[in-house]
């Protein structure tokens, strides 16, 4: 994972990524037009098994976009979003082709900062007067240095992988009638 020479050019994107606190693996730039819509979804696969996904609003239209985890649903989108196993998914209810939401969708398997944001988030729907979002101001004189994995596929998994992955899945899987336990 490295920064690409698009992500060079966007230095308050880059400021706001480090703002998180995270390092971060595989991230884009992404666009809702007029009636499109990302159906729910959970990513499930063994990058998911230790990654969390960010989504950082840059357009939004609480007018046409809808944004929906699990069965809470939203017109806004928070200034900093982080995925969950929950499906979620989004729309967008005009029919005019101009951009009705565009988002930074960022992987990572967090960092110190990002830990302690998510320790003091607030569930969707809960009224808290203590928190509030919170904005990072453009600054162009930042040159923000943003944390990289510098490798997010093994070729080969350790056993102690192995082990985890197959105790998870056994932990999901519904009993049969068939199986011995």
């Amino acid at each position: 994972m490295r920064p690409t020479p698009h992500l060079e050019r966007c230095p308050y994107l880059r400021q706001v990524l480090h703002s998180i606190g995270a390092t971060w693996g595989r991230t884009r730039l992404m666009r809702l037009s007029g009636q499109a819509e990302v159906t729910p979804h959970v990513d499930v696969n063994y990058y998911w098994r230790e990654r969390v996904r960010v989504h950082v609003p840059i357009v939004t239209q609480p007018t046409a976009v809808r944004f929906t985890c699990g069965d809470a649903e939203s017109r806004t989108c928070a200034p900093a979003s982080a995925g969950s196993s929950t499906p979620g998914g989004c729309t967008t209810s005009s029919t005019t082709m101009r951009c009705h939401g565009s988002t930074c969708v960022a992987d990572t398997v967090g960092g110190t900062g990002f830990w302690q944001l998510v320790a003091r988030a607030r569930p969707h729907g809960r009224v808290s007067p203590d928190w509030q979002p919170t904005f990072v101001p453009h600054d162009p004189s930042s040159r923000s240095a943003l944390d990289f994995e510098s490798e997010n596929l093994p070729i080969v998994m350790t056993p102690w992988e192995m082990r985890a992955h197959i105790a998870f899945a056994l932990g999901e899987a519904l009993p049969h009638r068939n199986s011995r336990r």
